[in-house]
């Protein structure tokens, strides 16, 4: 599935999905560790897995890890880990 597939499955255009990414990454560098824990273990709970599953057979895990790739870790930790690998 192509980027602008999965950008168009979710309502979303490209300019407003960078600016998702960016705003995200400053909403996660805001976050003190046990902030970030509790965002991981309760907020972010989609896998990967799940999100490619929700695009339809078309979507594989690439696609959505690609999707995100763009995104800077932070704190080490990178943006598809909103999407957790199980």
């Amino acid at each position: 599935m192509t980027r602008q597939q999965m950008l168009e499955h979710f309502g979303i255009t490209d300019e407003n999905f960078r600016d998702y990414l960016r705003k995200y990454c400053s909403f996660l560098n805001s976050l003190d560790r046990k902030q970030r824990e509790f965002h991981y273990d309760y907020a972010g709970r989609s896998t990967v897995e799940e999100v490619a599953a929700a695009l339809g057979p078309d979507a594989t895990v690439r696609d959505v890890e690609h999707l995100f790739a763009e995104c800077p870790p932070v704190h080490g930790i990178c943006v598809a880990s909103c999407c957790r690998h199980i």
